[in-house]
């Protein structure tokens, strides 16, 4: 809460106070929750999160809101899925199938075999 919720609020007025009119918000697609039906779409209603952690980053996207309504901001909210890379999240599922794969070792696919990445 105080990285994802706190920070976020004293971030963003401390850019507009800085007089910068432009920001980006990293969200997470977290935010969804189970409410909100797959395939996922940008206007779908995310108002049901279903941990602290989505519950945080939806609070972060709603302070830029409100923020962009009271002052002459743009800001854009990206949700993102899946991140691969630095500071991911541990275990993540990307780097376990590359782990595979680059072994000749069988890759465990759930579903019918039809989803896909990119």
């Amino acid at each position: 809460m105080e990285a994802n919720v706190t920070a976020t609020a004293r971030l963003i007025d401390a850019a507009r106070r800085a007089g910068l009119t432009r920001i980006v918000f990293g969200s997470s697609s977290s935010v969804y929750g189970n409410a909100t039906p797959a395939p996922f779409a940008e206007d779908k209603p995310a108002v049901l999160p279903i941990s602290p952690y989505a519950a945080s980053k939806r609070a972060g996207e709603l302070l830029a809101h409100a923020f962009a309504h009271l002052y002459p901001l743009k800001i854009i909210c990206l949700r993102f899925f899946t991140v691969y890379g630095p500071r991911q999240r541990p275990r993540p599922r990307d780097p376990q199938v590359h782990h595979l794969i680059a072994r000749g070792r069988p890759v465990r696919m759930h579903g019918d075999g039809s989803s896909e990445r990119d």
